[in-house]
């Protein structure tokens, strides 16, 4: 009864390595695939001061302009992003 119980445990772990090397040679890549993801950047332009009182001019857009002018008694902002 002991030897029969030892024999089924060789030969448990001996299919179980089979099995497992050939799951491990079945595991290779046939071919490549290409992903293209295609998304919307919406717009995003921020202006704001510190602390400081500082112009403080963030945005996602390359031809967002920020423009500060002073007249007589005022000061103009001017932000652009088109």
């Amino acid at each position: 009864m002991l030897r029969n119980n030892k024999l089924m445990k060789v030969i448990t772990l001996v299919l179980f390595i089979v099995v497992l090397g050939m799951s491990t040679l079945g595991a290779r890549v046939v071919a490549s695939e290409t992903l293209t993801i295609h998304a919307y950047i919406p717009p995003r332009t921020t202006v704001s001061f510190n602390e400081a009182g500082e112009l403080v001019f963030s945005s996602n857009v390359p031809t967002a302009q920020v423009a500060v002018a002073q007249y007589e008694s005022a000061t103009l902002l001017s932000v652009t992003a088109l």
